[in-house]
């Protein structure tokens, strides 16, 4: 079982930066938020996505670097 979802991406930012976060143990403690990362660091969260993209694209205008994840309550199994 997995903590990573890969739901919820929007933007370019590398998913590589993301399983830097999930490795490091950082983005388990945002379970049930959608977490904004940019540059390899989280600069938001909210647990409901359109919210969270209505203020980022307020404070960023364009979105295009930033990755939007959502990190689940409990690990999601893929299942293949």
């Amino acid at each position: 079982m997995a903590w990573f979802s890969g739901v919820g991406v929007y933007g370019m930012t590398s998913s590589s930066e993301i399983m830097v976060l999930y490795g490091s143990g950082e983005l388990l403690k945002y379970k049930g938020y959608y977490v904004a990362v940019r540059g390899g660091r989280i600069i938001d969260k909210d647990k409901d996505f359109f919210t969270l993209l209505e203020r980022l694209r307020k404070k960023y205008g364009e979105l295009t670097d930033i990755v939007i994840e959502y990190v689940p309550d409990k690990p999601v199994e893929l299942v293949v």
